[in-house]
C-alpha cells in the first residue's frame, strides 16, 4: 500500500524509456571511432549524453541526432530527451549541422553512412 493511497501512479510518474531504436544508435555510434582532425575519437555514451560542448563530441552527437531522426519514428522532442534532455531546437540544430559536415567532410560521412547500414 502506498502512504498516499488517493494517489494513483499515472504514465506521467513512471519513469521514461526510450524507443528501443534510440537506445540502439547511442550503443552504434558509441561504438565507433570518429574521425577528427587527423585522429580517431572513441564517444563514451556518458560524453554522448552529457553537458560537455568540445568538438569532437558534438559532432558526434550531431551524428546521433541525425540517425535517430531519420531512422526511428521517435519526434525531435523525445530524441531530446534521450539524448540528456535537449530540447528539440537543439536537435534541429544538431542535424542540420551533421549534414554540413557530411557534405565536407567524407571521412565523416563514410562513419555515418556505416552506422546507418549497421541499423537498417
Amino acid at each position: 500500500m502506498t502512504p498516499f493511497p488517493e494517489i494513483e501512479a499515472t504514465d506521467e510518474c513512471k519513469p521514461q524509456r526510450w524507443p528501443p531504436a534510440i537506445d540502439g544508435i547511442i550503443k552504434a555510434v558509441c561504438r565507433r571511432a570518429w574521425p577528427y582532425q587527423g585522429m580517431e575519437h572513441q564517444i563514451m555514451p556518458r560524453q554522448l549524453l552529457g553537458q560537455q560542448r568540445s568538438q569532437p563530441i558534438a559532432r558526434v552527437r550531431h551524428a546521433g541526432y541525425w540517425l535517430a531522426s531519420k531512422y526511428t519514428p521517435a519526434s525531435l522532442p523525445v530524441i531530446g530527451r534521450a539524448f540528456g534532455g535537449r530540447d528539440h531546437t537543439t536537435i534541429i540544430h544538431g542535424c542540420r549541422r551533421c549534414e554540413e559536415i557530411m557534405v565536407a567532410e567524407p571521412a565523416f560521412r563514410a562513419t555515418v553512412e556505416a552506422i546507418a547500414e549497421e541499423l537498417a
